[in-house]
């Protein structure tokens, strides 16, 4: 069965944590603009469009008055989430053309390790323990709101190229979602050896389709992106005096000190002492 416990609630919105075995069945309606993340097992939500399964890191968002069903995965032993349903109030002041946006909603968008929306509901989990009486959640819901806004603003961006590729909604947010996925997927394995093939096989699109959107919607091929994390990682651990510069270029994936400095100088027109130096 569904548990939902109410941790907070006021004029910004309502916190609920959820927990529930497998095969359950929890039926609802928001109460406003509702946010749903699972960091435990796979939820699955019918509403009046097809089913949409939400895993582990991923989160749902849904209109208001929003009638829907929750089902636990069949395969899960425990599945856990929180909802957060934003009231009118902080959705016109923080989120004014949020229902404007169709992109937005009953897709699960997966952004744990870029997306400072996700990043914030994967924290809540830690204060759950804490009463409503002992923690003030107006902080989270502000930053929650503006968070969300960021993540509009990002699919505002680029819905017109999603526009070009398909004129049905709902195949423009199957793009989007995989395309989120795997920019999730290179800031989380950016340091790994990968190629298009993978990122191909991991988003379900084929490798020239992947590579033509990716550049086309986000202004960067996947390995520019994930050439440009590695040296905003490269420069941070060059701020530690214990990490020597081979052992950056280990962390990095590169084979050698030498293809690492060669690839650093390109890139920011100094070499790994000489940048070391300055910093």
């Amino acid at each position: 069965m569904f548990a939902v416990k109410c941790f907070h609630q006021n004029h910004q919105g309502e916190i609920k944590f959820s927990s529930a075995s497998p095969v359950s069945i929890f039926k609802n309606t928001t109460r406003g603009l509702a946010l749903k993340y699972v960091y435990a097992g796979e939820e699955e939500y019918l509403t009046a469009q097809q089913p949409i399964k939400v895993g582990k890191g991923q989160l749902l968002i849904l209109r208001q008055e929003q009638v829907y069903q929750a089902r636990s995965h069949a395969r899960a032993v425990q599945t856990a989430g929180i909802c957060i349903d934003l009231s009118d109030h902080l959705v016109s002041q923080k989120i004014p053309g949020a229902y404007n946006l169709d992109l937005l909603f009953e897709m699960p968008i997966q952004g744990q390790h870029f997306l400072s929306i996700s990043q914030v509901f994967a924290r809540l989990p830690a204060t759950a323990s804490l009463s409503n009486a002992t923690l003030d959640w107006t902080p989270q819901l502000n930053q929650i709101g503006d968070d969300l806004q960021a993540l509009v603003n990002l699919l505002e961006n680029i819905q017109p190229y999603l526009c070009t590729q398909a004129k049905k909604t709902s195949t423009q947010r199957q793009l989007m979602a995989k395309l989120l996925m795997v920019k999730d997927y290179i800031h989380q394995y950016h340091l790994s050896n990968f190629s298009l093939h993978d990122l191909s096989r991991y988003a379900g699109i084929s490798p020239y389709h992947l590579s033509r959107l990716f550049q086309i919607c986000f202004q960067q091929s996947p390995f520019d992106l994930q050439l440009e994390l590695r040296m905003n990682t490269a420069l941070y651990r060059m701020t530690q005096d214990n990490c020597s510069l081979s052992q950056i270029a280990y962390e990095l994936g590169y084979h050698d000190l030498a293809a690492f400095s060669n690839q650093f100088k390109r890139y920011y027109d100094l070499s790994p002492s000489e940048m070391r130096k300055n910093l």
